[in-house]
């Protein structure tokens, strides 16, 4: 036996047991070891991607959303590039250029007039913004507070200041400022002309003193006596004759008219002019002399009682009405 064979034996047996007993039957092998489980099958591959659509000739802004017009802004601006969000990048960068030229956004901008408009329709079309109101009525306007309580005010001008304004489109802000300028301007003239005239008639009336010294007031009488004939001849009412009267007083009056008066009751003599009052002119009268003359009219036996009876009776009477009518003209300058 070879040394390889030996060893090859001694390997594999079993050492025999002490005492010669029968050496124990080999043990099993070992059992083999679970086998791995299996395996997942394999993933399915992944799916083609979907072919591309056919693609259209078609370009955006040849959409139906956008009408003719728009289309040939689009083309006019040179947005009509293939990617739309190139189109939106330049319109930004339009937008902003136009800002920043014109210095405010393209909403705040107003189109000027058109060609050959007039401006005056272009302001009332922008009414609402400028001001100005539908129609020349609706302006409103006031006098100012200031205008003389004895000056008119002129309506007739004011409306027709309306009209004008309206036409050419004058903010109501403006029309009012030159209402307040034009009703200065004619309260100053009014108020400086009635100055001058009060100026003009003292130095007139300090004129008239001069020349007639002591016999003013005297001269001044004969002018008013000399008035009441020419007033009553003539027919003059209560009221004319009270206005004449005004221009004949001495602290009032104008000098000139009583100059006149004055040489026309020199021209009369003092026998018409002086017995005026007799005849029942009123005119020089002053209102104590009135209130006295009324109340002797008062009496049961002065004339205007006797006509006023007779007037009960016979239901007419031509004395007491001219009697009456003096009454009242006595009334009047009594209450002056």
């Amino acid at each position: 036996m070879t040394i390889e064979l030996f060893w090859k034996t001694l390997v594999r047996a079993p050492a025999d047991p002490p005492g010669g007993t029968p050496a124990d039957p080999p043990a099993d092998p070992p059992a083999d070891p679970p086998a791995d489980p299996p395996a997942d099958p394999p993933a399915d591959p992944p799916a083609d991607p979907p072919a591309d659509p056919p693609k259209s000739d078609a370009k955006w802004w040849e959409d139906k959303r956008f009408d003719t017009d728009t289309q040939s802004q689009l083309k006019a601006l040179g947005l009509t590039v293939d990617d739309p969000l190139d189109a939106v990048k330049s319109l930004a960068g339009m937008e902003k250029n136009a800002k920043a030229k014109l210095g405010k956004g393209v909403n705040q901008l107003m189109e000027k007039p058109g060609e050959g408009q007039d401006v005056g329709e272009w302001l009332r079309q922008n009414g609402e913004l400028f001001g100005i109101p539908e129609a020349p009525e609706k302006y409103d306007i006031k006098p100012p507070e200031d205008w003389p309580k004895e000056a008119e005010w002129d309506t007739d001008f004011e409306a027709e200041a309306r009209k004008i304004a309206h036409e050419e489109g004058i903010p109501t802000k403006a029309l009012q400022r030159m209402t307040q300028l034009y009703a200065g301007k004619v309260a100053g003239m009014l108020s400086g002309a009635e100055s001058e005239l009060q100026s003009a008639t003292a130095a007139m009336m300090d004129d008239l003193k001069k020349d007639w010294g002591d016999q003013l007031n005297s001269r001044i009488s004969l002018a008013q006596q000399a008035s009441s004939v020419m007033a009553e001849q003539i027919g003059m009412d209560a009221t004319q004759m009270e206005n004449l009267r005004s221009v004949l007083s001495a602290k009032t009056g104008d000098a000139n008219t009583i100059r006149f008066f004055a040489k026309i009751g020199e021209m009369l003599g003092e026998d018409h002019a002086g017995g005026l009052n007799a005849k029942g002119s009123t005119l020089a009268m002053t209102p104590a002399d009135a209130r006295s003359e009324i109340e002797a009219m008062k009496k049961a036996d002065s004339e205007y009682m006797q006509a006023m009876k007779r007037k009960q009776e016979n239901g007419s009477d031509a004395e007491f009405d001219r009697l009456h009518q003096r009454k009242l003209q006595l009334t009047k300058i009594a209450t002056s």
